[in-house]
């Protein structure tokens, strides 16, 4: 991928070549590729959909949107600082869990299942208009766009969960619900099959669906970086308020 790109999220073996309308993720893989997809926020009623152990949940938001920079400007937060270490080479391998954590305290703890491809989900923005979206309600998926954790690295590394305002309270119908309250300066752990790798959080963000591919902390490449996307869930839980973003610098990393 190079500048300027966007994201967005489901899954998807392949981008589509053409611009979608409505809160999208693109990507501009090798050399002059722009590609817009569109997110996976469903905002209504109750349709089922089942995570890997068949459990029935709301339709919820599996978005793969990405951090924006102004719009509703960052989350403050206290800080915490990672795990101290070094960053050691760590060979290409797929994503297997993800972890979020202010100091000793878990925030998300989730296995991923593999890759969030384009394509035709329930839980999409757009009924009937194919987005990024992760495969099951209780797994995160990284987004079939830019690259896995790596050092050295060249890409940026996406990944996206569903967020479930029906029911906020239960990671098994919703992994990425409580995504929105991390914070800058927590952590993020993400495990491969080859390596482990930590990141200190240095941004977390709201970004208004139509912001995406305008965000400059979601369309720039940056190695060594991740960027974790949802949906956002108001107080009042009666839609989805735009993408929630949070990205990370790798500050650690250690092979298997």
């Amino acid at each position: 991928m190079t500048q300027s790109q966007a994201l967005s999220g489901a899954p998807a073996p392949n981008p589509p070549s053409a611009p979608r309308a409505h809160g999208v993720l693109g990507a501009v893989l090798g050399a002059v590729l722009g590609v817009l997809l569109l997110t996976s926020c469903s905002g209504t009623g109750p349709a089922t959909a089942t995570g890997p152990s068949g459990v029935p949940g709301q339709v919820t938001s599996s978005t793969a949107t990405a951090p924006m920079t102004s719009a509703t400007g960052t989350s403050s937060s206290p800080t915490s600082s990672g795990p101290a270490g070094a960053v050691k080479p760590v060979g290409t391998g797929e994503l297997t869990h993800f972890q979020a954590l202010r100091g000793k305290t878990t925030i998300v703890d989730a296995a991923s299942s593999g890759l969030a491809r384009y394509g035709t989900s329930a839980s999409c923005e757009v009924p009937a208009k194919p987005c990024y979206s992760a495969p099951y309600l209780d797994k995160v998926a990284r987004i079939d766009l830019g690259a896995p954790p790596t050092v050295p690295g060249t890409q940026t590394t996406f990944v996206t969960g569903h967020a479930n305002r029906f029911h906020p309270h239960d990671p098994s119908r919703g992994v990425f619900t409580r995504l929105q309250e991390v914070r800058k300066g927590d952590t993020l752990v993400l495990t491969t099959t080859r390596g482990r790798f930590v990141y200190v959080v240095t941004d977390a963000l709201t970004v208004p669906f139509d912001k995406l591919t305008s965000t400059p902390a979601v369309v720039t490449v940056r190695p060594d970086t991740v960027v974790a996307i949802s949906c956002v869930i108001p107080p009042d839980r009666r839609s989805y308020a735009g993408n929630y973003v949070v990205v990370g610098t790798l500050t650690a990393s250690n092979p298997s």
